[in-house]
């Protein structure tokens, strides 16, 4: 019996985004996805949003609205995903040492 594949939203994946090492980015830029999605559980206004992501063009902010509309399921899985690894680089990066905050008080 053939596994099934689960639809993911690389899968799905348009302009105006592109993948780079390993995360989604507006093509061309330094705004990730997971960054917009943020701002766009915030404010669905595109002038609002244009704003916040001045190197971004119209068209993107538009674009990637509209994309986001049509996959809001698949982003809800894949924002839940990013959520748990950034915790769980954060529970092994305790492992690995001290904080910032723990050496500055042990320099003081």
């Amino acid at each position: 019996m053939a596994s099934e594949h689960q639809v993911s939203i690389y899968d799905v994946l348009r302009k105006p985004f592109e993948v780079r090492d390993g995360e989604i980015y507006f093509q061309g830029r330094r705004v990730t996805l997971v960054a917009f999605l943020r701002e766009l559980l915030k404010s669905r206004d595109p002038d609002a949003l244009s704003t916040r992501f001045p190197t971004l063009e119209r068209t993107q902010v538009r674009d990637a609205m509209e994309f986001c509309d049509e996959h809001a399921d698949l982003l809800q899985t894949f924002f839940h995903e990013k959520l748990e690894e950034w915790n769980n680089t954060a529970n092994s990066a305790d492992a690995l040492g001290p904080r910032a905050a723990e050496l500055r008080r042990r320099l003081s």
